[in-house]
């Protein structure tokens, strides 16, 4: 399994080869100022949804088997452009849905700050604890979970996965044989796309 931050030419399906696409959603207002976690009803900025549009665009030519997506609203509202230029219906999965970030959801990142248990979560992902939500180390091994299952379902093929920034950055540590403390070294933009590839097994 490798992962890229493709271009558009890197899109082309290879013979014997599961690729997943996943596609951190785009961008939403509060997404600098406070933790979003699974707040519901948290829609796109309207450069969010001009994202989300030129995301379509740049993926318009790639022949995708099936679109999946976390059932939160700013992960809808960015696969919907997609779904509606390759005419590929969408296929909510629970398994992409944002990490449970428990008492901090909401919370602004200038109060998270002043946290001790925001700070060890940040200096020792692999081993911290999210009060009364999912650990990281959780997380990592829902999105692994979830990954085999899509590869289960297409082999061979190309598939979309629209899920959030935590999810992929432990989708490409887990690909890549790293520790989640090294997660600040995986940069995932609004409306990226990381490419995973699976090759067959023999």
């Amino acid at each position: 399994m490798n992962s890229v931050q493709p271009g558009p030419a890197s899109l082309t399906p290879q013979p014997g080869i599961t690729t997943v696409l996943l596609i951190r959603h785009a961008a939403t207002a509060p997404m600098h100022d406070r933790l979003m976690g699974r707040l519901p009803g948290v829609s796109l900025t309207p450069e969010g949804k001009q994202q989300a549009g030129d995301l379509a665009t740049a993926l318009a030519a790639v022949p995708l088997a099936a679109i999946y997506c976390s059932p939160l609203t700013r992960a809808r509202e960015t696969a919907a452009p997609l779904t509606a230029t390759l005419h590929v219906p969408v296929a909510i999965d629970d398994e992409l849905i944002e990490v449970d970030f428990g008492e901090w959801t909401g919370l602004t990142f200038a109060e998270l700050s002043a946290r001790a248990d925001w700070q060890t979560y940040n200096a020792s992902r692999g081993a911290a604890l999210v009060p009364r939500g999912e650990s990281p180390a959780a997380a990592s091994a829902r999105i692994a979970r979830a990954l085999v299952a899509l590869r289960a379902r297409h082999p061979g093929g190309t598939i979309a996965a629209i899920t959030h920034a935590e999810l992929v950055r432990y989708a490409v540590l887990h690909a890549r044989h790293l520790p989640l403390d090294r997660w600040a070294e995986i940069d995932i933009a609004p409306a990226s796309v990381t490419r995973l590839q699976f090759p067959r097994e023999s």
